[in-house]
């Protein structure tokens, strides 16, 4: 029976520590409280104001960490290289898609065309056939026909086209090269002034540059006019009725 008397001598000292301890407890809470007592002041409460609202943005009900989220910043790198290359494959199939729809409508221009929309690009008697003619005791085809014309008048397009070439020089004749579809093409030769630009579009009467003082092989005033077809000279007098 001596062991619980032996546990009753050592219960005040036990107590005793406990008070210490609290006593110890209080003096540290007082010590914290004064030196956090300059940070309780009234011009600390905006800031912790603006932080408790900030918490509850981001934390609370509005959920506002999810919007956060998906501020771009805050996207991994990985997500951000997925969308690149979705966008890169969305452009690259659009762009396949208008290459293909290009192809279809000029294949439908090509076969829509038809010489019979060529007609005559400027008012004026023929004063050069579409035949052999020698020259320096040479024969070639005069591979087209020259138009007699007044100096500086204007010119036409024979039949909607796009200008395929502008060639040659002002002290010799500048020349344009309209390319109509089907392998049709039609060339106006000896001009002095060019109106159109390489690449345009233009469209039946578009006025593309002025005659000049001399044609081909004449000394009379006017303009050189020739049709091809597949890369072959065609008579131009045999397209168009009546030229």
């Amino acid at each position: 029976m001596a062991k619980p008397v032996k546990n009753r001598k050592k219960a005040p000292h036990y107590y005793a520590g406990l008070q210490g301890r609290l006593t110890l407890l209080k003096k540290q809470a007082a010590q914290l409280f004064k030196n956090s007592h300059p940070y309780l002041a009234p011009k600390y409460w905006i800031i912790y104001a603006a932080a408790f609202g900030l918490g509850f943005y981001l934390w609370g009900p509005t959920h506002g960490m999810i919007s956060l989220k998906k501020w771009k910043p805050f996207q991994p790198e990985q997500s951000d290289g997925i969308t690149t290359i979705q966008t890169l494959q969305r452009e690259l199939e659009q762009l396949k898609k208008e290459i293909h729809l290009q192809k279809i409508q000029e294949q439908a221009k090509a076969i829509e065309f038809s010489p019979e929309s060529f007609s005559r690009p400027a008012f004026g008697e023929i004063i050069q056939r579409f035949d052999w003619i020698s020259e320096n005791n040479t024969w070639k085809l005069h591979a087209g026909i020259d138009i007699g014309t007044a100096p500086g008048s204007n010119i036409m397009a024979g039949a909607e086209g796009v200008v395929k070439e502008i060639s040659g020089s002002s002290g010799t004749g500048l020349a344009v090269t309209l390319e109509h579809g089907a392998g049709w093409e039609s060339v106006y030769g000896n001009l002095a002034e060019i109106k159109v630009k390489k690449g345009e579009q233009v469209i039946k009467g578009t006025i593309i540059g002025t005659s000049g003082r001399r044609s081909c092989d004449s000394q009379k005033p006017g303009f050189h006019f020739g049709i091809i077809h597949n890369q072959q000279p065609v008579n131009p007098e045999k397209i168009i009725l009546g030229l």
